[in-house]
């Protein structure tokens, strides 16, 4: 369908006021506010950074307030005085966009920082001999970059429906739109036997994961960081298998196979965010089972619950951040033409194949974001091995070294299969790229891994065993 559109390349900004005879005033009193608050703000900076006295939470805290000032400002002033000197008034497309970016962000981080300055003000008024514990170096970073993401979310999720190029027409503006998507599923025979094949499948992984969490938050002998990783792991394959698993037994059994816009990049967006998640917390536990092994003296010291808590919060931040970004490249993109998708849940890679543009660009964020955060956690990982390895082959005993390789196995195999079935659907270019490929390899990482998880972990792990007939054998001496 060919249909016509008004292009909007350029904006009008009509400033303060039209009145030409205030604009020399203001245009002074505008060039003063900035230069005051260039040379506060930078002196703040200055001041801070070179005085060791002021080397402590709440200056630092404020050094980073003033940076976000200077930015602030420096995003609507200059602009302005120009106005008050010219008659041409336009900005770009680019520019007006690229401006309400930074306004959000910056906006959004200052809120952020404020509140976390009010939080150094409680802890160092109410809780002073706890002060410097609660509120070392590392936490103090982690408030502001944490702020600072935070203002990055925000501004990507409210410039995400803005198009990057203005001369092509948008999804849902002039033009055939789409609403819904149709999905064809696994295949179109044997409906009934595979519904009660993923049927209890998902059982399984709903139980055993289930399990998993309650087991190890009600045994206090399992309150230790690899039980924490793995009671979070457990939670992301809960989650995992129920964005997947609900729609396609309901696939199965009626002849409705749509899905709404919505609901669709919705899917992709959790998609998206628990498999990152996911990967992260595998380097984790690689990082975790490092540190038992080769430094089990310092292991506590090392591994402590706020670090816990960091690489967790960690993890899920790296999910949500490259999620906003493979979202957000999706909802740029114009819907006009077929509407079938030969997958079973809503993916990237055939989204993009039914796009009316070009996607060049979206396949290589794919394609990089992928390769990226693989290589990085396989890093860890493999780093975490080698040096695991080295350390069990110093062993003398045969029976500790068999002990000790046990404590991992678990862990390998959880990532051999996770890894193996991702990589081999994301790590490879367009041109061979295969639809029926894709939907094997599919249904392991976002089904069968799931379920096997929590199975490989219990039947592996004595101290989960060991706490699971202990529950057994309450219950019955209760009974």
């Amino acid at each position: 369908m060919v249909s016509n559109h008004t292009t909007v390349t350029y904006f009008i900004l009509l400033g303060l006021t039209n009145r030409p005879e205030l604009q020399p005033l203001l245009f002074v009193m505008t060039l003063l506010i900035y230069v005051v608050t260039l040379v506060g703000n930078l002196g703040m900076i200055g001041l801070i950074t070179i005085d060791f006295q002021l080397q402590t939470p709440m200056y630092f805290f404020l050094v980073n307030l003033s940076v976000v000032d200077l930015c602030y400002s420096s995003v609507f002033a200059p602009r302005m005085l120009i106005n008050f000197l010219v008659q041409n008034k336009t900005i770009s497309y680019s520019a007006c966009v690229a401006q309400h970016f930074s306004f959000v962000m910056f906006v959004t981080t200052e809120g952020f920082l404020l509140a976390v300055m009010a939080y150094d003000r409680y802890l160092a008024i109410c809780s002073p001999l706890l002060y410097t514990a609660l509120m070392p170096r590392k936490v103090c970073i982690w408030l502001v970059a944490g702020s600072y993401l935070g203002g990055l979310l925000n501004s990507l999720v409210h410039t995400s429906d803005l198009p990057l190029d203005p001369s092509r027409p948008m999804a849902g503006r002039n033009g055939t739109t789409i609403t819904h998507f149709i999905l064809l599923g696994l295949t179109d025979q044997l409906q009934l036997p595979l519904f009660l094949v993923f049927l209890m499948i998902y059982i399984v992984t709903v139980l055993g994961n289930l399990g998993m969490i309650i087991l190890i938050w009600t045994h206090l002998q399992l309150h230790t960081p690899m039980y924490f990783f793995l009671s979070n792991l457990s939670v992301i394959d809960l989650c995992y298998s129920t964005v997947f698993a609900p729609r396609l037994l309901l696939s199965f059994l009626t002849e409705s196979k749509a899905i709404s816009y919505s609901a669709c990049l919705s899917q992709s967006f959790l998609f998206a965010l628990l498999a990152t998640t996911e990967v992260f917390l595998l380097s984790a536990m690689a990082y975790d089972r490092y540190v038992a092994i080769c430094s089990p003296l310092l292991y506590t010291s090392v591994m402590t619950k706020r670090v816990c808590v960091q690489l967790v919060v960690g993890s899920y931040m790296v999910g949500l951040l490259n999620s906003l970004t493979q979202t957000c490249g999706l909802l740029r993109l114009p819907f006009c033409g077929p509407n079938v998708i030969n997958h079973y849940f809503c993916d990237v890679p055939p989204l993009l194949q039914l796009a009316c543009v070009d996607t060049h660009h979206n396949e290589i964020l794919l394609l990089v974001f992928s390769a990226v955060l693989s290589l990085l956690t396989l890093l860890v990982i493999a780093v975490s091995y080698i040096r695991i390895l080295s350390a069990i082959l110093r062993i003398r005993s045969d029976q500790s070294r068999k002990k000790t390789f046990h404590t991992c196995t678990s862990h390998l195999t959880a990532i051999t299969i996770f890894y193996g079935s991702v990589s081999f659907s994301y790590i490879q270019p367009s041109s061979s790229y295969s639809m029926e490929q894709e939907k094997v390899s599919a249904v392991f990482y976002t089904l069968v891994i799931p379920m096997l998880n929590p199975l490989i972990y219990s039947l592996r792990n004595k101290e989960v065993r060991n706490s699971f007939r202990r529950t057994l054998r309450a219950k019955w001496l209760l009974h």
